[in-house]
This record gives C-alpha cells, sequence and structure tokens, in this order.
C-alpha cells in the first residue's frame, strides 16, 4: 500500500478549482482514521477544521469530496490518464 501522506500534492495536481491549503489539509486527515485506529465522525469531532473538509472526510461528494474520491480511484489504480 503507497504512503497516503503524499496524498496532498496530488490533490493539489487535480484539483485546481480548490485551495491546494485545503486539498492539502484533506489528503493528510483522509488516513488519520485508520492511522489512530477511531471512526473517522469521531476523528472529526476531536480537531478543529472546517464544514468543507470535515463533510469532505465524512462522505459528501461534493466540491472537496470529488478530489478525494478522484485521489482514491487514482491511488487505487484507476486510469492512468486521470
Amino acid at each position: 500500500m503507497r504512503n497516503k501522506l503524499s496524498s496532498g500534492p496530488v490533490f493539489v495536481r487535480l484539483s485546481l478549482h480548490e485551495s491546494p491549503a485545503e486539498l492539502y489539509m484533506l489528503g493528510m486527515l483522509s488516513m488519520m482514521d485508520r492511522m489512530l485506529n477511531i471512526p473517522m465522525k469521531q476523528l472529526v469531532d476531536l480537531i478543529a477544521i472546517n464544514s468543507r473538509i470535515q463533510d469532505s472526510l465524512l462522505g459528501s461528494l461534493k466540491a472537496l469530496g470529488r478530489a478525494l474520491e478522484l485521489c482514491r480511484y487514482h491511488e487505487q489504480g484507476g486510469d492512468p490518464r486521470v
């Protein structure tokens, strides 16, 4: 399994319409639930993050959530042209 901590820069390249800082933070947080062995809902309740990042981490496919899903698709061997 690839090191997901490198996800931040992938988000920056894949989603030019979103804030690079938010995309980077989303990439960093997207694996924290597994690293800490706690549910994502519990994790987002423990840390102060904006609602866009929180919603994306909890599965929303709006804005930042689309970037997260695209990154997951790419990391799982999706279309290499993405």
